[in-house]
């Protein structure tokens, strides 16, 4: 009610006890309305705790169930990859299940995590290894994957390399994992490092005759040498793979054949007299080096002051002893040796082996004497660490979560299929479905203030069907315009004064009606 038109009415009621019942009409209808509007404020309140904690509530459940949801289909859709590749059509879903329990057994055994040991296994798969080996050294690969710290993919890599070009069998591949990762003991490249680099460099080293596991040694102490003049561990697997390139390559046979040289025969005579490829590749450059009164010269320089070592047995060169062998590699490159291997990389090989020929033999040595016991002894070291015993809890609860929501999945897999199918008949049912979805999420995600809002909303359209709950008509709230009894009324037949203003338009019928008895329910006219 506006002030000016309150104030008009109260003026017209000319009878002092008229003025004063009205005021007391007045007072007790503010006050009848003021309890009212509290009571509907703290309904309100109420409508707007409830609607907000209800979508609190949702959003909780639906964060706490969405990661382990997505991390289960996630997994299930990498098994189907897995099983396409290794299972027959007809037999992939049965495939699914016991992959899934072989990971879940390698990893409670060995270690890692359920995605890395299916992305080995899967890498196993995929170069056709057959499904009784896997199963045999997935568990072998978790462990010793944790007992070198290394990741699981690498060492799929390795197996491979094992099982196909070493032609090693599956019961043998824990003592190639238990020989590589013995050689990092006394060496610089690490069990990961060695996993990367040891496919490449065997395939360069089956071509010098270097195969089965003596070869293997070889191999794993010449990389471990390498490593001595190389300034990261990439470029020492580089130069030794190079440099094995090299035997029995057309380039080397060519230049040799030109210094008078067979590079075969003397390789075969070095293996003859008990050694292998590398070392017979080392005394071909010796035979050119030893006739150059340079080389010597170096050879005599780089001796003199001794060579220490470390515990492990390894070089400890000073950077004077390091910048003689650079002169080295300088000078092998520009002469005759240079012209037998002309690359760089293998060039600082071949200076690494000449230079620590007690070294490599030391790490043959080594690597000869693992027996299975070096992954055994160093994974027993880390299980006793806090941070595997947290991953392999977390590993248990991830299972368990699995089987719990693997039945949910199956249902929301089915909803979807079912939906999906809807949409694709019905495109005009679907724009509407997504349509009401975005906006329903539009008003989900203000519910608290939208529900307040709702509320009071809707006693308001309620102004429309009866108003306000305890204002006026039968239904309560603010009545409509000639309402059902009780409503304010409507003055009948009433015309505006000539020129009244917007506020006092109706100023005599009004003023009439505030002097009558029902002075106090003020028509809508004059409002």
């Amino acid at each position: 009610m506006k002030l000016d038109t309150a104030y008009l009415r109260f003026l017209n009621n000319t009878g002092t006890e008229r003025q004063i019942g009205y005021m007391q009409r007045l007072a007790r209808s503010v006050d009848h309305a003021h309890a009212r509007m509290e009571r509907l404020g703290a309904t309100a309140v109420k409508l707007g705790k409830a609607g907000a904690a209800g979508f609190a509530g949702y959003q909780a459940a639906k964060a706490v169930l969405a990661e382990p949801l997505k991390i289960e289909r996630t997994y299930e859709r990498s098994l189907a990859d897995a099983a396409n590749i290794a299972f027959p059509y007809g037999s992939r879903k049965q495939g699914m299940a016991a992959m899934n329990k072989q990971i879940e057994s390698a990893v409670s055994s060995g270690g890692g995590t359920r995605d890395s040991a299916l992305k080995a296994m899967n890498d196993l798969y995929a170069a056709n290894i057959d499904k009784d080996v896997v199963e045999s050294v997935l568990p072998h690969m978790q462990k010793y994957a944790t007992s070198g710290n290394a990741d699981p993919a690498n060492i799929a890599q390795l197996v491979i390399y094992g099982l196909r070009s070493l032609k090693l069998d599956a019961k043998d591949i824990p003592l190639m994992l238990d020989k590589t990762l013995q050689s990092t003991k006394g060496g610089s490249m690490e069990f990961d490092s060695l996993a990367k680099w040891m496919p490449q460099v065997g395939a360069a080293g089956s071509m010098a005759g270097l195969r089965g596991m003596k070869g293997y040694e070889s191999m794993l102490a010449g990389v471990q040498t390498s490593r001595l003049t190389a300034g990261t561990k990439d470029e020492a697997g580089t130069n030794f793979k190079d440099l094995l390139s090299m035997i029995n390559g057309h380039a080397l046979m060519t230049a040799a054949k030109k210094l008078g040289i067979s590079p075969s025969d003397a390789i075969a005579k070095h293996i003859a007299e008990g050694g292998d490829a590398i070392t017979g590749i080392v005394g071909l450059a010796d035979r050119v080096a030893n006739s150059d009164p340079r080389y010597m010269a170096l050879d005599n320089k780089l001796k003199a002051g001794g060579i220490a070592r470390d515990k492990g047995g390894q070089p400890l060169y000073t950077p004077e002893q390091q910048e003689i062998m650079q002169q080295q590699a300088a000078l092998f490159q520009g002469s005759a040796l240079g012209k037998l291997f002309h690359n760089q990389q293998s060039m600082q090989a071949l200076v690494a082996l000449r230079n620590n020929r007690d070294y490599y033999k030391d790490q043959i040595a080594a690597t000869g004497l693992a027996k299975g016991q070096i992954g055994g002894q160093d994974f027993e070291t880390i299980a006793q660490t806090n941070d595997y015993k947290m991953q392999q809890k977390a590993n248990s609860e991830l299972f368990a979560q699995t089987s719990s929501t693997g039945g949910l999945n199956a249902v929301l897999g089915k909803f979807a299929e079912g939906t999906t199918a809807l949409y694709q008949k019905y495109p005009e049912f679907a724009q509407y479905i997504e349509g009401a979805k975005l906006a329903v999420g539009g008003l989900a995600a203000a519910a608290g203030g939208a529900a307040t809002a709702l509320a009071v909303l809707g006693l308001l359209g309620a102004k429309n069907a009866g108003g306000l709950p305890g204002f006026g008509g039968p239904g309560g709230g603010l009545p409509r315009a000639g309402g059902s009894p009780g409503a304010f009324p409507v003055l009948e037949g009433a015309t505006p004064a000539a020129g009244a203003s917007a506020g006092g338009k109706w100023q005599a019928q009004c003023a009439a009606w505030a002097g009558s008895a029902q002075g106090w329910r003020w028509p809508a006219n004059c409002l």
